[in-house]
């Protein structure tokens, strides 16, 4: 008779509330999509371990490295243990629309106990031990907007924790696509700095033998070759920056003590058309503002709680407990009933965290609106800056072109006795520096590509 009855408030209650199901769902999917995370977790880690017990080189491309960081990168797994918090915290605001079970025991020696007087007679009290245990439950029915705060806190909660997860990964990627275009930016500094060794090696053969036959002094020869020590020191200083970018990748990704390869080389970024059109499309609504509006919806929440904290709250509850000298002999009883609780008076706490809540929320909101801007003034910026870099580049390509021709064309004349080695030098200097600024020009595109790509996202 007792169990039954408590099982039928218990399902009384959760019906109720028409809760069940809704967060049984929520539940499952939320666990499909960790344990997708923590399969694609696993795999990268696997692909880890067996490169690492193979001894062969990491090779990465742009894609590959930004997927690899979204994984791996420590700013991700630690956004990840706070997206777990968040959601968390959600279920945590949940539980007051559970019902609430409490079970308590005791046993309690009586040292003394009074004779007592039955009919006349007096008789002993009792023995020394007493024994009981009890059981409650309860469930909140009606708060004035409690239960409703609480589902909107778990819903924010989880809003909040996707969006600064997804926040932490799209910048883990941003960093990962970076330090790989800069691995090719100082690769292709690296090629320049070796051709301009290869050509201070012919401008000095040249010079050796335009000096054997009595065409130039012994002065020409000494400059061409300080000239090429020179360049060599640069091409050494370009490696080093190779070397330096490459480790710098390496700690993008969280890959310590690897070795990385970069596969590829500087390019041009394809489908800017539709990269554009992405970006114009998500404009408003990146993770980090999604994020500032879920902060906003939890203040929201919090002064629901604190309104309906000043205000009665109705719960059903059933009660089952049974005592008695013995173990094995114990009387029990039950009963149902309702309770209101009405906290009158807490000194005016309640109403300053409704107005705290409220203001904060205010905050939460303005700063979202001024994200929002200044994401279409990033995106008005990065798109007049790939077509102001296009025209550049364009004429950069030329300028190449023109130079490379040039160079041979000085050399010739050189080696005819028409120029000098200074003019021969000024086109050495300036074909060099045509590669370089087209290079850098490249690498300045790539870089605004990938932040339309982070508005994309």
């Amino acid at each position: 008779m007792t169990r039954s009855v408590l099982i039928a408030l218990i399902l009384a209650c959760s019906a109720a509330n028409g809760f069940g199901a809704e967060v049984d769902v929520r539940d499952r999917v939320g666990t499909a999509a960790d344990q997708a995370a923590a399969n694609a977790q696993r795999a990268v880690q696997a692909l880890d371990a067996s490169l690492e017990a193979s001894g062969t080189p990491l090779v990465v491309t742009l894609e590959s490295a930004a997927e690899l960081a979204r994984q791996n990168a420590d700013a991700v797994l630690a956004a990840e243990a706070a997206a777990a918090a968040l959601r968390a915290a959600g279920r945590a605001e949940l539980s007051i629309i559970f019902p609430q079970l409490t079970a308590d025991a005791g046993y309690t020696y009586n040292g003394k106990l009074p004779n007592r007087t039955l009919e006349g007679v007096r008789v002993s009290a009792g023995t020394e031990d007493e024994y009981r245990v009890g059981a409650r439950i309860e469930q909140l029915v009606w708060s004035f907007g409690r239960i409703g705060a609480a589902r909107s806190a778990d819903r924010a909660s989880s809003v909040l924790a996707s969006s600064d997860l997804l926040l932490a990964q799209r910048e883990a990627s941003f960093r990962a696509r970076s330090a790989v275009a800069n691995v090719l930016l100082t690769q292709a500094r690296l090629w320049v700095a070796q051709e301009r060794v290869t050509q201070r090696e012919s401008e000095l053969a040249d010079a050796q033998d335009k000096e054997a036959v009595g065409r130039v002094s012994k002065l020409d020869v000494n400059e061409a070759e300080i000239n090429l020590l020179q360049d060599r020191n640069s091409q050494r200083s370009a490696a080093l920056a190779v070397q330096q970018s490459t480790h710098e990748l390496i700690t993008a990704l969280a890959l310590e003590n690897r070795s990385v390869t970069v596969s590829g080389e500087l390019q041009r970024p394809q489908d800017m058309a539709l990269l554009i059109a992405a970006a114009r499309e998500n404009i408003a609504f990146g993770p980090e503002v999604r994020s500032l509006q879920a902060q906003a919806e939890l203040r929201a929440s919090e002064r629901a709680k604190f309104r309906g904290n000043a205000l009665p709250e109705f719960s059903v509850f059933g009660d089952w407990y049974a005592n008695g000298e013995r173990t094995n002999d114990l009387d029990d009883g039950w009963g149902v009933g309702l309770n209101v609780r009405w906290n009158l008076y807490d000194g005016g706490g309640s109403y300053a965290q409704m107005d705290r809540a409220a203001r904060e929320r205010v905050r939460l909101l303005r700063l979202a609106d001024e994200q929002s801007r200044a994401r279409l003034q990033l995106f008005d910026d990065v798109a007049a800056q790939l077509r102001s870099l296009s025209e550049r580049i364009t004429a950069a390509d030329t300028i190449v072109t023109l130079s490379e021709s040039n160079y041979e064309d000085a050399r010739d004349r050189y080696r005819l006795g028409d120029i000098d080695r200074v003019r021969m030098g000024e086109a050495n200097l300036r074909i060099t520096l045509a590669r370089l600024t087209l290079i850098d020009l490249i690498f300045e595109e790539a870089v605004a590509a990938f932040q339309l790509q982070r508005l994309a996202e």
